[in-house]
């Protein structure tokens, strides 16, 4: 990171961040759904609805 981040950044970074760590508790509990659940609705949700 350079610090020179907006709030909308930091935002969908944090998002990366949760849905990263959904997935991979997932994948541990073979829960492959919630895995890629969590995958398919940063995409959608948040980077494609909210962050472009």
């Amino acid at each position: 990171l350079t610090g020179h981040e907006t709030n909308v950044d930091l935002w969908m970074l944090s998002r990366v961040s949760y849905a990263a760590k959904v997935c991979d508790e997932g994948l541990a509990e073979y829960d492959f759904n919630g895995a890629t659940t969590a995958c398919y609705n940063l995409w959608l949700y948040d980077l494609c609805d909210m962050y472009l």
